[in-house]
């Protein structure tokens, strides 16, 4: 309950003054709570930083979607490049399936896709047909026009049916043709008065339909009888063949792998062209480029997390409150504040793990393989602190990948058939670890330090369950945010202290003021009668 403040009335103090004083010594509790606070949440930031750097490092070189960079993946391990001698004709790729070497190549034809074209289709070259025009209106302008049945027009194209209308126009039939499954496109082009109905793929197969109606007829495109009552539209389809040292193949399509090399036909070919050299080798640059990334993205990552774990700390810079950034400027304030946030994760024992099992994976041996025998090794200066360097300037490993091309991919991408699990046994870790390539076990200690995956006992990666990181649960959900919570908490707790504290001054100081109006007023009363006329 408030009570009623008496200010200095009596005593001639200034109560509030008096009070505020005697409270700032009080406040200097929340004052510390406030940069507790602080202190938490600028770790807390300190440490997504961290984590957001190591989810970079492993969705750049660990991610089953990038194939380029994926170091699990013998397709980043093992890029082969290919090179053809006629890239107008034909253009080629290599996998990682490709076999080094040369061999020669010869287009017989090329594929083509089922087509059928009737030009000057109104019969008169100063007509077009009006696509916005009912079947009605359009099939009067036709020679043969359209035969509907019960004022339906039922046409059945690779076995799906379609019923069309009087009333729908051209421009809807074509377009329900071809959005449907029967992989076909109609269309009419004014400019030409034609229309053209193509399969949707090529190959040697043919458009099929019971032309319903008339309508292709109607439209003067091509039927051939196949069987009664079945026709085939216009011009079948044809595969595309080839020639490979000597030996002929065909496919549906223009584009097509063979031995790990895809060939694309660039143009249509309707007869055999001379014989193209196709080359293929490693592609040392490409695999030389991705691993030394690594390299780089690792140092990196590492360099980071030690500069915080070796930050001096500066305890005499607390983080500032309110009153005293009032006094400040804004230079100032920011250079306190580099101080006050220096050595906040120093000697870190979570992330001092997490350094200890990167550098113990990577310096791990795969079978008989290791780093350094592709000329991969640690820094001898400490200073480096466990970074990777490249011997000879990166030479020893060019060698490596252009002699040892599969025991870099074993090395780096042998895959265990064991699958990651934080609850896997100690026996099923070890296997895994023993049937893994570098690349693998690497991932698995990133996995350990931030999947957002819960284990049996509701636990995610290890820096998720102190700080959290945004767009996860753990967002809200961590060991910081637990602790701030705390020291909020407490926070209410002293600010409620405080106000019952500041409101037992103010009971002290009215019931002295009231003390001190009763002894003045007695000694008014006192001295009249002193001063009043003697009677005796």
């Amino acid at each position: 309950m408030s009570i009623l403040r008496i200010s200095g009335i009596a005593s001639g103090i200034d109560t509030d003054q008096f009070v505020a004083d005697l409270m700032k010594v009080e406040r200097m509790k929340v004052d510390r709570l406030v940069q507790q606070r602080q202190i938490l949440t600028w770790q807390k930031e300190q440490y997504r930083n961290i984590t957001n750097e190591v989810r970079k490092l492993r969705d750049h070189f660990f991610n089953a979607a990038n194939l380029g960079t994926n170091l699990m993946s013998e397709a980043s391990l093992k890029k082969m490049t290919a090179e053809s001698s006629d890239s107008q004709t034909v253009q080629v790729q290599a996998g990682s399936s490709a076999l080094s070497g040369s061999h020669s190549f010869s287009v017989i034809e090329s594929a083509l896709a089922a087509r059928a074209q009737k030009v000057n289709v109104t019969g008169n070259s100063d007509t077009t047909l009006d696509l916005s025009d009912t079947l009605e209106d359009i099939g009067q302008q036709l020679a043969e026009g359209f035969s509907f049945a019960d004022d339906a027009l039922v046409i059945s194209i690779n076995e799906e049916t379609f019923t069309f209308h009087k009333t729908d126009t051209l421009q809807s039939v074509f377009r329900i043709i071809n959005q449907s499954e029967a992989d076909i496109d109609i269309h009419y082009s004014t400019f030409s008065d034609a229309v053209t109905a193509a399969a949707g793929s090529t190959g040697e197969k043919a458009i099929l339909t019971d032309d319903g109606g008339g309508f292709f007829s109607a439209l003067g495109l091509t039927l051939t009888e196949k069987e009664e009552g079945l026709f085939e539209l216009g011009e079948k389809g044809r595969d595309a063949r080839f020639t490979i040292n000597g030996v002929e193949g065909k496919n549906s399509r223009n584009t097509f792998t063979i031995d790990g090399v895809t060939y694309s036909l660039q143009k249509e070919i309707h007869q055999i062209t001379e014989e193209i050299d196709i080359a293929v080798s490693v592609d040392t640059e490409a695999i030389f480029q991705t691993v030394t990334d690594f390299v780089q993205q690792y140092n990196e990552l590492i360099s980071f997390v030690n500069e915080k774990l070796a930050e001096e700390r500066h305890r005499d810079f607390p983080p500032l409150t309110d009153t005293q950034k009032e006094a400040m400027s804004d230079r100032e304030i920011e250079q306190w504040e580099n101080m006050a946030q220096s050595g906040l994760l120093r000697s870190d024992t979570t992330l001092q793990g997490m350094l200890r099992a990167m550098r113990d994976t990577l310096y791990s041996s795969v079978d008989d393989l290791h780093l350094t025998q592709i000329g991969i090794r640690t820094s001898s200066n400490y200073k480096d602190r466990g970074k990777l360097v490249l011997d000879n300037n990166g030479l020893t490993l060019k060698k490596a990948i252009e002699n040892q091309t599969d025991k870099m991919v074993r090395l780096f991408g042998r895959r265990s058939d064991i699958r990651y699990d934080p609850d896997l046994t100690s026996a099923q870790r070890q296997q895994r670890f023993e049937e893994s390539g570098l690349a693998q076990r690497f991932n698995d200690v990133l996995q350990n330090y931030i999947r957002i995956t819960r284990n049996q006992q509701g636990q995610k990666g290890l820096l998720l369950e102190r700080a959290g990181i945004e767009g996860d649960l753990s967002e809200y959900s961590n060991t910081f945010d637990a602790r701030i919570a705390q020291v909020n908490s407490r926070m209410e707790q002293v600010n409620a202290m405080l106000a019952r504290k500041e409101e037992q001054y103010y009971r002290q100081f009215s019931a002295m003021e009231q003390a001190l109006q009763q002894l003045y007023a007695q000694g008014d009363w006192l001295m009249a009668q002193l001063n009043g006329p003697f009677t005796g």
